[in-house]
C-alpha cells in the first residue's frame, strides 16, 4: 500500500493586478482633495454671504443715523466694500463736504473704516436768499446821485426814470446794484415807487438828501421857494401809507445875508484846525470852545471883522450850528465843516450810524434855517437798531429748520445733534452782529401741571443758551425764558400740534 502523502498548505505570495495597485494607491488623495475643495467653496461662499450682510446692516444703520440727525440720503448713493464705503451725489442746502463727512464717520462708528466722499455742495445764494432795499439818492448842484442796493432792475429803472424826469439824464449818476434777492420784508416795490414819486418832485434848484432802508424814509431837502417846499413834502408824506418811518425835514430857503461869515474847521491826525472869519469875538469864543471840547490840540486862526454888533446878531445861529458840530468832532476819524452865510458845508467819516445822526443834527439845524447843505456823514458800522433788525432777519431765515430741529420728546430737555447743529445757524447769525442782544423763549405743550411746564420751558431754554455759550457767544448777550404752555404755536389736541408746540423762539433786542 502506498504511503499516504502528507500534504501541508504550500507557501504561496498573493497575487494583485498591477491596475488595482494603481487605484488603491490614489483613491484616499483624490478623496482628500475633494473634500478640501468642497470646504473652501462653502467658506467663500459663508464669507461672501455674511459679508454682504455685515454690508447690508452697516448701511441700514449709517442712513438710520443719518436720517434722525436730519441728513437728506435720497439724493446720495452708497457703494459698499465690507467697511469702506464711497459715496456720490448731491447734498442737501445748509450742510457741506466736511460737516457730512464728520455726520457720516460719527453714523458709521467702528463700522466704517475708510470714506470716500464723490459729493457736491449745491449752489446756494447768501443769507437764505433774502435781501434788502438800502438807497440813498443826493441832489446837489443839480446832479442826483443814486447809490445802495435794490433788489430788481425794475425797482433799479424806477429810480433812474424818476429822476430822469425830474432833472435830465445827463443829471443823474447811477450807483444802484441790484442783488437780484428775495425781499426779506414785504412791499420792496411799494417803497422804492414811493421814494421814485419824492424824486420826481424835485428841481435843480433845491438841495436833498434821501435814505430810505427797510422800514425808514429819510428826507432833508431845501426847496427854492415855499410853494416847491409844500409839493414836495407832499409827494414824500405818501410814502407812509406804506408803512415807512418819515424823518428830516423840507424847507424853503431864505433870502440870502449879507454880513461877513466864512469859517472853516478841519479835524485831521486829532488836531482841530480853524480858519476864516466872524462877525464878533463871542462868536469866536464860542467855536473855540466847541473845538476845545472835541480835541486837546485846537490852532484857532479865525479873525473878527464885523463893524456892528447887528452883523454878530444876524448869525448867531448859523455859528451855532458850527459850534454845535465840532463838539462832536471826537467821534470822527477826519472831519470838514464850512460856515457861510447861506451855505453850511459837513464831511465826516465816523464809526456808528448812530455817531453820524448825533453829527447829522448839525445839518438839520442849518435845514431849518434855510441854508444849503453840502458833504455828507458816513459811518463805518450800522446802527444797533439796524443790527438788531438783521440779526431777526437772518435767525428767521432758518426759523423753519430751527422749528423742525430744535423740538423735544415730552418732559425731556436735552438737545439732539440735529438740533445743536441748526443752533449753529444762530451762532454764525450773532457773530456777524455783534451788538444786539437775544432772548430765548422756551415753550412745551399742555400736557401736565402749568407750573411744570413752566420750569420744563425755562430749562430748555437754559439748555439752549448753554450750547449757544459753549459756541463761543458772550453769556451778557443772551437771556433764557420760559412761558410754559401759555403761547401755542399749533393745536395741543394731535401729537404733531404738540411736538410744534415744544419749541424755542429768538427775539433780538437792542438790550435787555
Amino acid at each position: 500500500m502506498a504511503a499516504d502523502v502528507l500534504t501541508t498548505p504550500a507557501k504561496r505570495d498573493a497575487f494583485v493586478p498591477r491596475g488595482d495597485i494603481a487605484a488603491a494607491a490614489w483613491f484616499p488623495g483624490l478623496m482628500w482633495c475633494l473634500s478640501l475643495l468642497l470646504f473652501a467653496v462653502l467658506a467663500a461662499v459663508s464669507v461672501y454671504w455674511v459679508s454682504d450682510r455685515i454690508e447690508q446692516r452697516i448701511e441700514q444703520n449709517v442712513l438710520a443715523r443719518l436720517q434722525s440727525a436730519g441728513v437728506n440720503t435720497d439724493q446720495l448713493r452708497f457703494d459698499w466694500q465690507f467697511r469702506d464705503v464711497i459715496v456720490e451725489g448731491e447734498l442737501d442746502p445748509g450742510i457741506d463736504v466736511e460737516q457730512f463727512d464728520e455726520l457720516l464717520r460719527r453714523a458709521g462708528g467702528r463700522d466704517i473704516r475708510n470714506v470716500k466722499l464723490l459729493v457736491r455742495e449745491p449752489e446756494q445764494l447768501a443769507d437764505g436768499n433774502l435781501g434788502k432795499v438800502d438807497v440813498s439818492a443826493q441832489l446837489q448842484n443839480g446832479k442826483l446821485t443814486l447809490e445802495g442796493t435794490v433788489l430788481t432792475d425794475e425797482q433799479r429803472i424806477k429810480l433812474i426814470v424818476a429822476g430822469t424826469d425830474a432833472l435830465g439824464l445827463a443829471n443823474v449818476v447811477d450807483r444802484l446794484s441790484v442783488s437780484g434777492l428775495q425781499e426779506a420784508i414785504p412791499g420792496a416795490d411799494e417803497r422804492v415807487a414811493g421814494l421814485a414819486d419824492a424824486i420826481a418832485g424835485v428841481s435843480s434848484e433845491m438841495v436833498f438828501d434821501a435814505r430810505l432802508s427797510a422800514r425808514d424814509l429819510r428826507f432833508n431837502a431845501t426847496a427854492p421857494d415855499q410853494p416847491q417846499a409844500d409839493s414836495l413834502r407832499q409827494l414824500r408824506g405818501s410814502a407812509s401809507d406804506l408803512g415807512l418811518v418819515i424823518s428830516g425835514d423840507i424847507i424853503a430857503r431864505k433870502s440870502n445875508q449879507s454880513v461877513s461869515l466864512d469859517v472853516t474847521a478841519v479835524k485831521e491826525a486829532g488836531r482841530i484846525t480853524l480858519e476864516g472869519s466872524v462877525p464878533s469875538a463871542e462868536q469866536w469864543r464860542v467855536l473855540d470852545d466847541a473845538a476845545r471840547v472835541a480835541s486837546k490840540e485846537v490852532v484857532n486862526n479865525i479873525e473878527i471883522v464885523a463893524d456892528s454888533d447887528e452883523e454878530a446878531i444876524q448869525t448867531d445861529a448859523q455859528v451855532a450850528i458850527l459850534a454845535l458840530a465840532m463838539t462832536d468832532f471826537a467821534n470822527a476819524e477826519d472831519a470838514r465843516a464850512r460856515l457861510t452865510n447861506n451855505q453850511f458845508e459837513l464831511t465826516a467819516a465816523v464809526d456808528t450810524e448812530e455817531d453820524a445822526s448825533a453829527m447829522n443834527r448839525a445839518r438839520t439845524e442849518a435845514a431849518a434855517l434855510g441854508m444849503e447843505l453840502q458833504g455828507e456823514v458816513s459811518a463805518k458800522q450800522q446802527s444797533l437798531a439796524s443790527e438788531v433788525e438783521l440779526l431777526q432777519a437772518a435767525i428767521q431765515a432758518h426759523e423753519l429748520e430751527l422749528r423742525e430741529q430744535v423740538v423735544w420728546d415730552s418732559g425731556d430737555d436735552q438737545l439732539g445733534f440735529a438740533a445743536k447743529q441748526s443752533l449753529d445757524r444762530v451762532v454764525d447769525a450773532m457773530i456777524r452782529y455783534q451788538r444786539p442782544v437775544v432772548r430765548v423763549v422756551g415753550h412745551t405743550d399742555s400736557d401736565g401741571p402749568a407750573d411744570k411746564n413752566r420750569e420744563l420751558s425755562l430749562s430748555r431754554a437754559g439748555v439752549v443758551v448753554d450750547y449757544l455759550i459753549r459756541s463761543g457767544l458772550d453769556p451778557r448777550r443772551l437771556r433764557a425764558v420760559g412761558y410754559g404752555e401759555v403761547s401755542p404755536l399749533a393745536s395741543n389736541s394731535t401729537e404733531f400740534g404738540r411736538r410744534q408746540n415744544r419749541r424755542v423762539e429768538f427775539i433780538v433786542l437792542s438790550e435787555f
